[in-house]
């Protein structure tokens, strides 16, 4: 358990690091405290309470969609937690079906079957046939641009909500059309389904989540991004060994992400490779003047 996890301490007011720091003093009363609760199978009063603290995700936050709320634990009840979940894990394979083994460590959601709106659908021409993505909380749902598979869509969606007891957040949700919709029809969808349309210049866990032909314009945003940074940096006097780890561990890292995914250009990957030469020297110019 890292010393500040979860960024603060529960109501006891004793993070990890302080238990960590005092284990030679405390470990004997903690250990205690975990096999009782294991052997009575309860907890001791108020030892499960949390604290939650609300974090902006701006810098001006208006409404509770802007505020990503975390829970402040106490630490023994994290220990209790994690040492009830390692002896789930050996039993986990025998009670999990297949097709979720996605909570089994090691393994992956093997489930490749059709979704219930509608048949295959083939992203790209000579894109494998599927209906629906999913990476950890989000998903992506394909469908034809038709009211009526819209509609099956929001049935779909408010049965989840009924089975999991959880609500689509539709403000964080956007939707997609290929470039032969017709405004009519992307107007009557958006609509109908309560989501706001997205241009290509959208973006999904800071990577395009649309890909065109002029990948140049797609990833001009790497270069601003090397070029802002740059910047700010400017009007710093650093050293020759200064400089160099700036480069090589912040800017080299900015594009290695993008880069994780997608193939940059290699006219854009030789504009960054100009920008980074660029400040090097003018900096060395400035150090031997």
């Amino acid at each position: 358990m890292h010393p500040d996890k979860s960024l603060g301490p529960g109501l006891d007011g004793m993070n990890p690091a302080f238990y960590q720091q005092f284990w030679n003093i405390v470990s004997n009363d903690i250990m205690d405290m975990c096999l009782k609760v294991l052997a009575t199978g309860s907890m001791p009063q108020n030892l499960n309470d949390t604290l939650v603290v609300l974090i902006s995700k701006k810098n001006q936050p208006e409404r509770i969609t802007d505020l990503r709320p975390i829970s402040l634990c106490n630490v023994v009840s994290k220990i209790i937690s994690k040492m009830l979940a390692n002896r789930l894990k050996v039993l986990l394979p025998s009670i999990i079906s297949e097709s979720q083994s996605a909570f089994i460590p090691g393994s992956i959601n093997k489930e490749k079957r059709g979704g219930w709106f509608t048949p295959w659908i083939r992203i790209a021409r000579n894109a494998p046939t599927i209906s629906h993505l999913f990476f950890t909380d989000d998903d992506y749902l394909f469908f034809r641009a038709t009211v009526e598979e819209a509609q099956c869509i929001k049935g779909c969606l408010k049965q989840y909500e009924k089975a999991a007891g959880q609500q689509v957040n539709f403000q964080k949700s956007s939707i997609h059309f290929s470039n032969n919709t017709t405004s009519s029809m992307v107007e009557a969808v958006s609509q109908n389904l309560q989501v706001a349309f997205n241009r290509e210049s959208s973006f999904y866990l800071g990577l395009p989540s649309y890909m065109g032909r002029n990948k140049m314009e797609v990833f001009q945003y790497v270069k601003e991004m090397v070029w802002n940074r740059m910047q700010g940096w400017k009007g710093k006097i650093l050293s020759r060994g200064g400089k160099e780890i700036l480069i090589n561990l912040v800017i080299e890292a900015i594009p290695s992400y993008v880069m994780s995914v997608f193939l940059l250009p290699k006219s854009l990957c030789d504009e960054i490779e100009i920008l980074m030469n660029k400040f090097w020297w003018v900096v060395v110019n400035m150090l031997c003047t």
